[in-house]
């Protein structure tokens, strides 16, 4: 029997892109079979390739900032400005089946990039704009990145502000990593739409949306006129359900779930080895710990700070309470359970080298995915790409003397 074709098999993608968001949508749909094409900027690429050495990111001798979302794609430097490069361009988005792209309203009509310019060029093609702050109002074009538009401005950042804290700074990428998927979504049912009608048509979404669907339930509360969180200004904690984290002595740090319910109060108290908190009026019951959480957190911490993590992991997690470490970023790439789903997977680099990458957060059944490829250089398929867009030597050299490739 044959192995099966990866599900995107013969889709073709023209990833338009930059940076993180709208380009990472395209890495997933290349480890399920898509040929991802990226059209990148001749002799620059794609500004995320160059994170590392513009920002305070550590050195490294590989560029990990690039490694997952440059990966499986074949790079064409094409610049769509310059004379003789439209024509190659549109032969390529006659033959795509999705053409992918993060930039502004505003940048993409001058390009003549947008949904109503390529439409007639391909019917069935599907055209996916990803935006900071959506399509429509004051600020469609204004830039944003996720620490911006996803982070700050949907109000997750507010929540990180913890009983009047320093309000925190989120990991690289986290924003843009999540709303990718979003991205991935809107494509896939654009593709199965069809698949049933036979037309393509436009898709998008923005990081202030993924944002606010991130931070649903805190917007929900605001819109039925509750606040879900203290006002940072008064610290004062009243909140039944015991969701906190502390640190061991070892200095490893843990998160605890103990929902409210006085049922499985006495069993976490005994575990712990505090019985004493389970007949104690002040935190018996579920609403006496909250008017009296303050007090509560300050016992457990030092109770926490007695063991070290492998002792209390064992004792949580044989006693079924909801627990988990605070992994330091070292600690995931050893993960037991990181590694036994498949979390991180083989990348081969040249020289015989392999080293472990992230894989895409997606399986299916009996699906395959394409073993990942490295991310390329700058225009590395450039003349591949081309000649089976149908340019001849003599295209390739006018295109290159003009400098759009």
């Amino acid at each position: 029997m044959s192995e099966e074709l990866p599900i995107l098999d013969g889709i073709k993608v023209l990833d338009f892109g930059s940076f993180v968001a709208g380009p990472a949508a395209a890495t997933v749909m290349s480890d399920f079979g898509a040929d991802v094409i990226k059209i990148e900027q001749p002799g620059i690429g794609d500004l995320y390739r160059y994170l590392p050495l513009v920002s305070q990111l550590p050195d490294c001798d590989l560029n990990y900032s690039w490694l997952v979302v440059g990966r499986n794609k074949r790079s064409l430097a094409l610049d769509v400005k310059k004379p003789g490069a439209r024509e190659p361009f549109e032969r390529l988005v006659k033959e795509c089946d999705v053409f992918l792209t993060n930039l502004p309203p505003a940048v993409l009509e001058r390009l003549q990039i947008r949904y109503e310019d390529l439409a007639p060029l391909n019917p069935r093609l599907i055209h996916a704009s990803f935006t900071g702050y959506g399509e429509l109002g004051p600020e469609a074009s204004n830039p944003g990145y996720d620490a911006t538009a996803w982070w700050a401005r949907s109000g997750l950042m507010e929540h990180s502000r913890a009983n009047g804290a320093a309000r925190a700074v989120m990991p690289p990428a986290a924003g843009d990593n999540s709303t990718a998927m979003g991205v991935l979504s809107a494509i896939m049912m654009a593709l199965y739409r069809r698949e049933r009608t036979g037309k393509g048509g436009k898709v998008h979404t923005s990081l202030l949306a993924h944002g606010v669907w991130a931070n649903s339930v805190a917007v929900q509360s605001a819109i039925c006129g509750v606040k879900m969180f203290n006002d940072p200004a008064n610290p004062k904690v009243n909140v039944q359900d015991l969701v906190n984290h502390f640190e061991c002595r070892d200095g490893r740090a843990f998160i605890i779930a103990v929902m409210a319910s006085d049922r499985g109060w006495p069993t976490f108290a005994n575990c712990i080895e505090l019985p004493d908190l389970a007949t104690d009026p002040r935190f018996a019951t579920a609403p006496a710990r909250g008017e009296n959480m303050v007090e509560l957190l300050e016992i457990l911490s030092r109770n926490f700070a007695r063991k070290d993590w492998a002792e209390w992991r064992e004792i949580l997690l044989s006693n079924r309470i909801t627990v988990s470490p605070i992994n330091r970023v070292e600690d995931v790439i050893t993960d037991p359970q990181v590694l036994a789903n498949h979390m991180l997977v083989d990348l081969d680099l040249p020289g015989g080298r392999t080293i472990k990458t992230v894989n895409s957060p997606i399986w299916v059944e009996g699906a395959t995915k394409t073993k990942p490829r490295r991310a390329p250089d700058v225009g590395e398929h450039t003349e591949e790409i081309l000649r089976s867009a149908g340019c001849s030597n003599a295209d390739i050299a006018a295109l290159r003397e003009a400098g759009a490739i």
